[in-house]
């Protein structure tokens, strides 16, 4: 008697390991991206725990790699972003 034929018995084992650790990587990349900011621990709960829901998961990423304020004067005395700034506007 044939058994059912299982996606994995077509995969190898180490691919689908690859792939789990692939999806976990491209999951976790908002937590990744603000590790080193202030409210790092806030996006990384906010990512694991609403990162399932898209709208979780993009505001996640919006807080990774948002500039902090310290952040935003050095590039506001830079002078490549006032130019830029000024096309903009």
């Amino acid at each position: 008697m044939q058994g059912a034929l299982l996606l994995a018995d077509i995969i190898e084992p180490g691919f689908s390991l690859t792939g789990a650790l692939f999806m976990l990587t491209c999951y976790m990349m908002p937590a990744l991206f603000g590790r080193d900011q202030q409210n790092g621990r806030t996006i990384f709960f906010l990512n694991l725990l609403l990162g399932w829901t898209l709208i979780g998961w993009f505001y996640a990423l919006h807080l990774a790699l948002k500039l902090s304020p310290t952040d935003q004067e050095a590039a506001a005395s830079h002078g490549f972003w006032r130019h830029r700034n000024n096309l903009i506007s």
